[in-house]
């Protein structure tokens, strides 16, 4: 849940996904940040922003327990069309992705692999009510046909921050507001929704019931 000041601006939990749909998450075996797939649960290793993000900020990390994490000082940078790059304070290096592990290395260059998609608590939840057939049930409006769960990207693949849910690629950034009343969903409600296809090619307008809470924050 947000909170807002008298400025009317909205601080929030704020988790971020890679361009293949990996959350970053905090990795306490090296004291750093991780990539990980959603698995159905809250991850360590968010920040606490005003949302809309600032255009720059130094964030603390947080775990679930309302503690700060051991991660180094990132400069925190919204880029024009609403993504993120985490720029490390002391070298100026840029946070990356290892595609074939669990790895955020840094980089001198700033390219697709750098740019991560900020998403709210209520966010975080509608994609695992999306990814998670025993926590939500997804049905296309058009056919009936239950979907079970959506599918990212494989590593190197050039669809940065998409899904398919079906035959259906969704973007992801345009796609918030939608997960973001999916997570807001209680248990046996359902809610109707639609979905912004990549590259700007229509919506695909689901039904979605919450089946399960998502039982603990990892």
């Amino acid at each position: 849940m947000s909170i807002k000041n008298a400025f009317n601006v909205s601080f929030e939990r704020i988790w971020f996904l890679d361009a293949y749909g990996h959350v970053l998450c905090y990795a306490p075996y090296y004291k750093g940040l991780a990539r990980v797939p959603i698995l159905g649960m809250l991850l360590k290793g968010f920040v606490a922003l005003p949302y809309p993000l600032p255009i720059s900020s130094v964030p603390t990390w947080w775990g679930s327990a309302g503690s700060p994490l051991e991660v180094p000082e990132f400069l925190l940078e919204r880029t024009s069309d609403d993504f993120v790059t985490l720029r490390k304070k002391l070298t100026g290096e840029y946070l990356s992705i290892d595609v074939h592990n669990n790895k955020t290395p840094l980089v001198v260059g700033l390219n697709g692999w750098e740019r991560f998609l900020p998403i709210t608590h209520d966010m975080f939840q509608g994609l695992v009510l999306m990814t998670n057939p025993d926590i939500g049930e997804v049905r296309l409006a058009s056919t009936g046909q239950r979907v079970r769960e959506l599918v990212f990207p494989v590593g190197g693949a050039s669809e940065f921050h998409t899904a398919l849910l079906g035959d259906a690629r969704i973007d992801l950034k345009e796609s918030r507001a939608a997960f973001a009343a999916l997570g807001r969903l209680g248990v046996n409600e359902t809610v109707t929704l639609s979905l912004p296809l990549y590259e700007g090619k229509g919506h695909c307008i689901i039904t979605a019931t919450r089946l399960q809470p998502i039982v603990g924050e990892g």
